[in-house]
């Protein structure tokens, strides 16, 4: 919703309650990233990270290293290299989902999620992923896995898409 300093309060007090801890620690690098400050989206991976019980996870701190890169072009390319691997499990190219996007390029944000076989598609309306959202290959997703139907036939529409007309709808 756009709301970010409140949810990033949220996601730090819910962090407090140590249940659901890797949801948290997901929005707590995923609020400053939709915020657009990569730097510190990466500072809080890297804390979160970098000594979980001794054993740092390695592909998060990667992710984090190519958020801050400064060239886009070759963080891309690490992030297709990524996805491409059979051995990264559908939850990480999740990430790798918003990471395209937040590296700007959400033709391959949509071409990663359409690839992974999992639909979490609460993860879909995060700010960061709005311009994958506008592309002419999202409005397939959604018809795909039947979203659109159930929005006509309930007139519950997501918060992000609406329909245009009898037959076409759009995202944002």
């Amino acid at each position: 919703m756009g709301r970010y300093e409140e949810a990033l309060e949220e996601t730090r007090c819910g962090h407090t309650l140590e249940v659901l801890e890797t949801f948290f620690n997901f929005n707590m690098w995923l609020v400053p990233l939709q915020m657009g400050n990569r730097a510190e989206a990466a500072a809080v991976i890297e804390e979160i990270y970098g000594s979980e019980s001794g054993s740092p996870d390695e592909f998060m701190l990667k992710l984090a290293q190519l958020l801050v890169s400064e060239d886009a072009g070759e963080a891309l390319s690490e992030v297709r290299k990524m996805a491409a691997d059979p051995a990264v499990s559908p939850f990480n190219k999740l990430n790798l989902v918003t990471w395209s996007a937040a590296l700007g390029d959400p033709q391959l944000a949509l071409d990663i999620y359409r690839k992974i076989e999992i639909n979490l598609f609460i993860t879909l309306w995060h700010p960061v992923l709005s311009d994958m959202r506008r592309l002419p290959g999202f409005k397939t997703v959604m018809l795909d896995a039947g979203l659109v139907d159930y929005w006509r036939t309930t007139g519950k529409w997501s918060d992000f898409c609406h329909p245009v007309g009898e037959y076409d709808f759009e995202c944002e």
